[in-house]
């Protein structure tokens, strides 16, 4: 026995895992990190970002951007065709966007198009607008309706789209690859930082024993855009960059003096709502369409008509412009998030894309370069990056109509009009990576080659977008408690179940998987070959780890 413990030891010494030098010449210290809550907590976002970044699909990647809520982020909805008063400088701020309004030789500098060739095909193409737009006008029988004039505006829209492809295809091959979406779903997610903290969070603050510089410190807020485009047009290709050396003001330094700072509490200021709900990007097609990249998109103006009149004509030309800013951004937003960029992981290349909005009558075109989508904490303020939207003063394709005559046809806004579809998408630089953060084999859900797993995230990825309520109402404190218990608390003796008692707050603390998983009946388990331990009696899940 003394001599196999002898052996034993010998053995130990021999094969040891210590290395031979342990000790090395220059000492080597681990970081001295801060320990301050706001540093803990920086370092913790930053820790979540690079797994955020590290997942490998589309689908995971927006699925993982509300597992930390239960019942949803709570969100300030923006909705298109609703604009507060003077709500420039807002939108201007949450997208970080410098809007230049030039005129038309400028803008088709910009733009980068031939106009010679886009006025000729202006003369050929007169007489089939001409005659559409009468046939939508006064050669269709309606029926009334509260909201008629939007689906006259709707049709006179559709038939354009649908007789300039008609005409400029057969003569340019790109919009023969284009695929033409019809009110598509257009929604878009991304956090702004900066703002002023509310009435309610500052006293909150104070309620937890924070001093005034805490109580006072900027905060972050989601943001969640509906938009509501007529007709999108998609190509496989991107659009070429805009030509913004010709814009002497973009060239200047960029600094936050180029976006407005317009900061406050929103909800205080414009009364915009605020929703618990589950965050949404998207471009108007699921993820994996072959067609992922943006080449025009029409909006309608309708809310115009029913704008207050004492408003003022600037103000009203500053809410187009809103709207412009808010669609384009909104459409490019969902664009990148299909090549993996998020708002924590900021774009590696600019997305651009080509608006116009118009009543039949009245057109208003724009481009929209977009360069930076990281606009949370501080980069919503010390980001170098700007998004450019470019736009020409609205026009008159005509004047009026007598009889079945055009008063006043400008052929200047056909010659925009065709410009834009004439701007051909095309390859960019050969060693430039469309996915950087998406994994090289598995960029999509349908990529995954797990079965069981692919169709367990296809169809929670579908529950979460359908934004169905849940099937138990959320938490909430009734009004009897919050009079005879958190007002003025007259109930000592009774137990303290309730969370508001308990210091804890379900719509926050909750996350997405916190909950049963699907039971499986006896009869429907996994059978087993050899005994590995019992078999589970719930369905296995796939949530992202984040």
């Amino acid at each position: 026995m003394a001599a196999y413990l002898k052996l034993f030891r010998s053995f130990n010494r021999r094969f040891s895992s210590v290395a031979n030098n342990e000790y090395i010449n220059i000492p080597e210290y681990p970081p001295i990190l801060d320990g301050s809550l706001k540093e803990v907590k920086r370092r913790e976002r930053e820790s979540k970002y690079k797994k955020y970044n590290e997942l490998h699909t589309v689908e995971e990647k927006l699925f993982a951007l509300n597992l930390d809520k239960y019942y949803g982020w709570k969100c300030m909805v923006l909705k298109e065709h609703v604009y507060p008063y003077q709500f420039l400088p807002f939108v201007k701020f949450i997208t970080r966007t410098y809007l230049v309004d030039v005129n038309k030789e400028l803008f088709c500098k910009v733009q980068n198009v031939d106009i010679e060739e886009c006025r000729e095909a202006a003369q050929n193409v007169k007489k089939y607008l001409q005659e559409t737009i009468l046939f939508e006008l006064k050669g269709k029988t309606r029926i009334e309706h509260p909201k008629e004039q939007d689906f006259v505006v709707n049709d006179v829209i559709e038939s354009i789209n649908s007789i300039l492809l008609s005409f400029l295809s057969s003569q340019h091959s790109h919009l023969l690859d284009t695929v033409v979406d019809y009110e598509p779903r257009l929604e878009a997610f991304w956090k702004v930082g900066s703002f002023n903290p509310s009435d309610a969070v500052y006293k909150e603050r104070q309620d937890e024993g924070l001093d005034a510089e805490e109580c006072s410190e900027l905060v972050d807020h989601w943001i969640q855009y509906f938009g509501t485009p007529v007709v999108q047009l998609r190509h496989r290709l991107p659009l070429p960059q805009l030509e913004t050396q010709h814009l002497t003001c973009y060239n200047q330094p960029q600094s936050t003096m180029i976006v407005p700072l317009e900061n406050s509490d929103p909800f205080l200021k414009y009364g915009i709502p605020f929703e618990r709900r589950n965050g949404t990007s998207i471009p108007g097609h699921w993820p994996g369409d072959e067609n992922e990249f943006g080449l025009l998109s029409y909006h309608s103006q309708g809310y115009l008509v029913d704008r207050p009149p004492h408003f003022g004509n600037k103000e009203h030309v500053e809410s187009l412009f809103a709207q412009v800013i808010l669609s384009s951004y909104g459409w490019l937003h969902g664009q990148a998030s299909y090549q993996g960029f998020s708002t924590f992981s900021d774009v590696t290349y600019p997305f651009v894309s080509q608006n116009i909005i118009t009543d039949g009558r009245q057109f208003t075109f724009s481009l929209y370069q977009l360069n930076t989508t990281a606009l949370h904490s501080q980069n919503s303020m010390n980001n170098n990056r700007a998004n450019v939207c470019v736009t020409m003063p609205t026009s008159l394709l005509y004047e009026e109509i007598r009889g079945n005559e055009f008063i006043g046809w400008n052929d200047d806004v056909v010659a925009s009009l065709l410009s834009f579809y004439l701007n051909k998408p095309k390859n960019r630089e050969k060693e430039l990576e469309f996915k950087p953060y998406l994994h090289p084999e598995e960029k999509y859900v349908a990529d995954i080659k797990d079965k069981e797993r692919r169709v367990w995230l296809h169809k929670q990825f579908r529950h979460m977008y359908s934004n169905r309520p849940r099937h138990r109402l959320p938490y909430e404190i009734y009004d009897w408690e919050r009079i005879y218990k958190v007002k003025f608390p007259t109930r000592p003796l009774d137990a303290r179940l309730r969370p508001f008692e308990l210091d804890c707050n379900p719509l926050e603390d909750r996350k997405y998987n916190e909950h049963m998983p699907p039971y499986i009946p006896k009869q429907f388990r996994p059978k087993k070959k050899h005994w590995t331990g019992w078999r589970s009696k719930f369905a296995k899940t796939y949530y992202p780890d984040v």
